[in-house]
């Protein structure tokens, strides 16, 4: 049993691409032929690209064969690096697959040394260019475990950030993936619990998904509270199916706020409010993630309720008018009725083109409304002819 993890890193390639682009630039198929060519668009600035590999990590699980093996030459990028942009706080595995045991855990605040001596100048660097406090070392339980993780916690992470802890594994357990085996998220709340007791641990993000909801209607929106995180939504409109358009404010401490409008059903007007607001809530992005959904289905009954409000009550006929109509209608000369009103109204003579305008003018809220076409030399009078219709 073995498991193999590729970590890829964009290298720009322009002259097939070019070609392609260049001698069909209207034909529909080009972009499915440079995917099928292996060449991805970049979201950002429209290039195309094939992405190669630049580590491969091959763990094995036996114990007569090495069980860390990686590609000739130095080793390149940390598993997980982007947590440690959006976070303060940051867990450390030996292996990769114990970092994939937290991240299911519900701890995604992890990165990976891909093996005990996998501590490279690329972690050294993320843990420079990030503004961390603390970090918490998830040795595995054996020799060569514990010497790497007294040589990062006396020599190499004091310099990056303010603290460091080791985590102490119970009695039996080899690694953070043999604690999941047989435990829980709280059973490891537990653990940080014993090292931090007088500060509140870091909770899963399972834990943090079950904190109740709070909804508050203001004057021109709502208010929505989650845990200790909240949100001012206001300027609410949906002028289509397709959007979904909001100014949200996220209140953090000390005054601070982020503000934006955005449209909750684009994945790229969302992305800078996801970011900025998990700097300011020092929350991890699948946090904030879950908290926009919320708001996502929030803002729908909020519009839906507000569209109930605004519909105009039903006119119904009274039974006067109801039986008045139907007595007209049952009469038996029904078209010398209708042209002695349109007398009354005003049109003498032509018989048959007031029943024409009657008919025409009395189809116009239909699904399948009719049309009349004046067939005369001058429009005079054209409209003196149908205003009768029209008003009856």
């Amino acid at each position: 049993m073995a498991m193999l993890l590729v970590v890829g890193l964009p290298e720009l390639e322009s002259r097939l691409p070019a070609v392609i682009l260049a001698y069909f630039p209207g034909c529909a198929w080009r972009e499915k032929t440079m995917s099928t060519l292996g060449f991805r668009k970049c979201c950002q600035c429209g290039r195309w690209f094939r992405p190669k590999p630049r580590n491969a990590y091959h763990q094995r699980f036996t114990a007569t064969e090495p069980q860390h093996l990686y590609l000739p030459g130095p080793q390149h990028g940390v598993w997980n690096g982007m947590a440690a942009k959006t976070n303060q706080t940051l867990f450390v595995c030996a292996t990769i697959l114990d970092g994939l045991s937290l991240w299911q855990a519900g701890f995604k605040n992890v990165i990976s040394l891909d093996s005990t001596n996998g501590w490279t100048a690329d972690h050294t660097q993320l843990l420079k260019s990030n503004n961390l406090t603390e970090v918490f070392l998830c040795p595995g339980n054996d020799q060569a475990s514990r010497t790497v993780t007294d040589r990062l916690k006396q020599d190499v992470l004091p310099a990056l950030v303010k603290a460091v802890h080791v985590i102490a594994w119970p009695e039996g357990v080899q690694d953070a993936n043999d604690f999941f085996l047989s435990r829980g998220p709280h059973d490891f709340e537990a653990l940080l619990q014993v090292l931090k007791p007088q500060v509140p641990s870091v909770v899963s993000e399972h834990t943090t998904q079950t904190v109740a909801e709070q909804i508050m209607l203001t004057q021109d929106g709502f208010t929505a509270v989650y845990g200790s995180r909240r949100y001012e939504l206001r300027a609410i409109e949906k002028p289509g199916a397709a959007r979904l358009k909001a100014t949200i404010r996220a209140m953090g401490d000390q005054g601070r706020f982020v503000i934006d409008t955005v449209d909750f059903y684009l994945l790229r007007s969302r992305r800078s409010f996801l970011s900025e607001s998990a700097r300011l809530f020092r929350e991890p992005v699948t946090v904030i993630e879950t908290d926009m959904n919320r708001l996502i289905e929030q803002l729908e009954q909020y519009v839906a309720n507000r569209s109930t409000n605004l519909v105009s009550p039903v006119m119904l006929v009274s039974d006067t008018d109801k039986a008045e109509a139907l007595k007209l209608g049952r009469h038996p000369d029904l078209v010398g009725e209708i042209q002695r009103d349109m007398e009354r109204l005003g049109l003498m003579g032509e018989p048959v083109n007031k029943l024409i305008s009657y008919l025409v003018m009395s189809l116009i809220n239909c699904f399948s409304p009719c049309a009349v076409a004046h067939s005369i030399r001058t429009p005079w009078g054209i409209s003196s002819r149908n205003m009768p219709g029209l008003q009856m």
